[in-house]
């Protein structure tokens, strides 16, 4: 299964059989992890949890209503803390949610779900990092199946500038691509072969409460237009341009698209 037909079938599952999942797609699951690509070079580290219980005991309080999913395993992402690190997790952490639906395998991402303490009292860190993240997984209660209507923006609404052709099943890739409460944060400018990305900022829930999220969202994104310009035939190139900026808007990164 290509990373786009991924994509498309990907959703949100948050109930799950109790069978766990088999030897073998475990096994594919942590050989695809060694080979998997950042975005950028800051440390990080993931972390299986097999026994789903050592994660699910921890969900106490109204704090972790909508987060808490019970599931057979979960995968938890740490990382150093540095600038750009939360959009580095999203990015890793979607190619590995790509990875399992690919597989026949639901997940769901799952916020900061968890005490830092707690974690440290289940899992060794490595040092300088932090819990960041988790994703739930397993067989899916219901089959996985292609969504042909999502709740989203129209391409149009967060995308300006000289729209091309053979742009649209990236910005569409970009477009399906899940967010923390469905918040979609991505803004692009499109200029010749370049895209540039920006957060939006304005929104008070957005900015105030959902800004680590939405980084995290942002790196969701980008992974969705890398992986589906690269099946698409197109090479990449990512840069930063500290001279970009717009109001009510956070520049996070530029995409150069070359033949």
């Amino acid at each position: 299964m290509s990373n786009i037909e991924a994509m498309n079938l990907r959703r949100s599952v948050r109930r799950y059989t109790d069978q766990p999942i088999s030897r073998s797609h475990m096994d594919a699951i942590k050989w695809f992890v060694t080979e998997i690509s950042p975005l950028n070079d800051i440390p990080f580290d993931i972390i299986f949890f097999e026994n789903g219980k050592l994660i699910s005991e921890s969900f106490k309080g109204i704090a972790n209503m909508y987060s808490k999913v019970i599931a057979p395993h979960y995968i938890a992402i740490t990382s150093k803390e540095a600038p750009g690190y939360l959009e580095n997790v999203g990015f890793i952490g979607e190619q590995l949610v790509l990875k399992l639906t690919a597989l026949g395998i639901g997940s769901c991402w799952l916020g900061r779900s968890i005490e830092q303490k707690y974690f440290n009292q289940i899992s060794s860190i490595k040092t300088n990092q932090s819990y960041v993240i988790l994703i739930s997984f397993g067989y899916a209660m219901e089959d996985l199946y292609p969504i042909s209507k999502r709740n989203r923006l129209n391409i149009e609404d967060f995308v300006q500038g000289d729209i091309k052709e053979n742009f649209m099943p990236i910005l569409n890739a970009l477009r399906i691509a899940p967010s923390a409460v469905n918040s979609q944060p991505w803004r692009i400018f499109i200029e010749k072969n370049t895209m540039h990305l920006y957060m939006k900022t304005k929104n008070f829930i957005t900015e105030k409460l959902l800004a680590r999220m939405n980084l995290i969202d942002m790196g969701i994104g980008i992974c969705h237009i890398i992986k589906c310009a690269e099946e698409i035939g197109f090479k990449t190139s990512i840069f930063k341009d500290t001279t970009l900026s717009k109001r009510n808007l956070k520049y996070i990164l530029s995409v150069k698209f070359s033949n």
